[in-house]
C-alpha cells in the first residue's frame, strides 16, 4: 500500500468520463544532390509554450533547455486526473486523452474546461486555435471548448504515422505518402509519395521507397524517412532540402527525434537507431537501442535503453556517456537543464537492478545520481510533460501533476 499524501488530490479525476509510387503535387521534386535554399534554421515552431506537442514539441524530443529543477523533498499532489496516453500543456491548459476522448483541464488545479467524447484519436498537439490529434485521420478541435473543427480525408487502408504540428501545417504519412496539411482547414498543402534511392546491395538502379517513419519539425525544416534514407523537406512548399541514404532494416512506424544538434531515426536495425546530422543529414553513427525504447534527444546527449542498460549517449555518434546496468525499462525520460528526469523499474529481477519503480533524477554530463523518489512513497511512473514548474507522471491510470504546493 502506497503512503504518499493523497490530500491534495482533487475530485477532478473522478469527475472525468468519459501503394504504388504516385507523381507528387504541390512543389517539384529537388534533383539528386541540388543545391536549394534552406528554410531559416532559427524558425522555432514551438511558440511560446513548453510542452506544446505529446513529445514536448514539434522535433518530439523529450528536451527542455531550460527546464525546472525539481526538490523532491517539497513535490506534492496538486491533482489527479483520469487519462489515457499523452498529453500536452499549453497556456496553463493540460490536453490529454481518455478512455472516452479527449480532455482539456486548468493545470493550476485540474478542473476539466471541457471534454469530447467525439475523437477517437491520440497524441495532441496544441498550436493557434487548434488542438490536433492523429488516429486514422488527423482530427482538429477548437481549443476553447472541444468543438471538431476539421478532420483528414486521407483514407488510409493500412498505416498512419504520429503527426507533427508547425509551421501552420500538420506532417503526417499515411499509408507510405508524406502530407503536409493546412493547419486551418486539413486540406493539402503538398503531399510526397517516396524517395527513390539506390540500394546500398542488388542492382545499381534507384529503387522508389515509400516514407516508413513519423515526422518532426525542427531547424525550418521536416524530417521524414524511408528504409532508403532520411530527408529533409521545406514545410511550405515541400521541396527536398536533402537527404542521406542510409538503408532502413526496421519497422513500418519507427520516429524521429530532432533538436538543433542531432536528428535521431530509429530502424537501422532492430535494436540501432542512427544520429545525423540536422542541417546537412550526414551520418554519425549508430545509438545503440532496445526497440521500441522511446529515446530524449538533447543538444549533447541522448538517453537510449539498450535492454541491458540505460544509458546517456554522445549525439556526435562518439558513443557512451554513462549507464546505469541492468535490465532496467526506460520510461519515456525527459532531459531538463542539465538533469535528466527518469523513471525506471525492473525488465528481471528487482533485486539485481539498483532501481525499481523509481523516479531518479541523474546530472546529464555524468549520470551522477542527484535524488530518487520510490513509487513506494510517492505517486510517481512515466513523465508525460514537464511545464510550469510541473512534472505530470503517470500513477496506475491516472494524471498526475507533482509541484511544489504553496501555503
Amino acid at each position: 500500500m502506497s503512503t504518499w499524501n493523497r490530500r491534495s488530490v482533487l475530485a477532478a479525476g473522478a469527475a472525468i468520463s468519459a501503394g504504388g509510387m504516385l507523381a507528387s503535387s504541390g512543389a517539384a521534386d529537388s534533383a539528386a544532390g541540388e543545391e536549394t535554399e534552406r528554410p531559416d534554421p532559427d524558425l522555432d515552431p514551438d511558440r511560446e509554450a513548453d510542452w506544446p506537442s505529446y513529445r514536448g514539441g514539434a522535433g518530439h524530443a523529450r528536451y527542455l533547455e531550460d527546464g525546472p529543477e525539481f526538490d523532491p523533498g517539497s513535490l506534492e499532489t496538486a491533482w489527479a486526473a483520469d487519462h489515457d496516453g499523452s498529453v500536452a500543456v499549453a497556456d496553463g491548459v493540460v490536453y490529454a486523452t481518455t478512455e472516452d476522448g479527449v480532455v482539456a483541464l486548468d493545470a493550476a488545479d485540474g478542473e476539466p474546461v471541457w471534454e469530447t467524447d467525439a475523437v477517437a484519436a491520440s497524441d495532441p498537439a496544441v498550436a493557434g486555435d487548434g488542438v490536433y490529434l492523429c488516429g486514422e485521420e488527423v482530427v482538429a478541435l477548437d481549443r476553447s471548448d472541444g468543438n471538431v473543427r476539421w478532420e483528414s480525408s486521407l483514407e488510409p487502408t493500412e498505416w498512419t504515422s504520429s503527426h507533427t504540428v508547425a509551421h501552420d501545417g500538420v506532417y503526417v504519412v499515411a499509408d507510405g505518402s508524406l502530407y503536409a496539411l493546412d493547419i486551418e482547414d486539413g486540406s493539402v498543402r503538398w503531399r510526397r509519395d517516396g524517395a527513390a534511392f539506390v540500394p546500398s546491395f542488388g542492382a545499381n538502379r534507384p529503387k522508389d521507397y515509400a516514407f516508413t517513419t513519423g515526422t518532426a519539425a525542427a531547424n525550418g525544416v521536416v524530417y521524414a524517412g524511408t528504409r532508403g534514407g532520411l530527408l529533409a523537406f521545406d514545410p511550405e512548399t515541400g521541396d527536398e532540402v536533402w537527404r542521406e541514404q542510409r538503408q532502413y532494416m526496421g519497422r513500418r512506424d519507427n520516429e524521429i527525434f530532432a533538436t538543433s544538434e542531432a536528428v535521431l531515426v530509429e530502424g537501422y536495425t532492430t535494436v540501432d537507431c542512427g544520429i545525423h546530422d540536422p542541417e546537412t543529414g550526414e551520418y554519425r553513427g549508430p545509438a545503440p537501442m532496445e526497440s521500441p525504447a522511446e529515446p530524449a534527444v538533447g543538444t549533447d546527449v541522448h538517453l537510449a535503453d539498450s535492454g541491458q542498460a540505460f544509458a546517456a549517449g554522445s549525439i556526435d555518434g562518439g558513443g557512451e556517456r554513462w549507464q546505469v546496468s541492468g535490465r532496467l525499462t526506460y520510461g519515456q525520460g525527459v532531459i531538463c537543464g542539465d538533469t535528466v528526469y527518469v523513471y525506471l523499474r525492473s525488465n528481471g529481477d528487482p533485486n539485481e537492478v539498483p532501481h525499481h519503480k523509481e523516479l531518479v533524477a541523474f546530472d546529464k554530463h555524468d549520470g551522477t545520481e542527484n535524488w530518487t523518489l520510490s513509487r513506494n512513497t510517492a505517486p510517481v511512473g512515466e513523465i508525460r510533460a514537464i511545464s510550469d514548474e510541473t512534472m505530470y507522471v503517470d500513477y496506475e491510470g491516472q494524471l498526475v501533476a507533482l509541484r511544489e504546493l504553496e501555503d
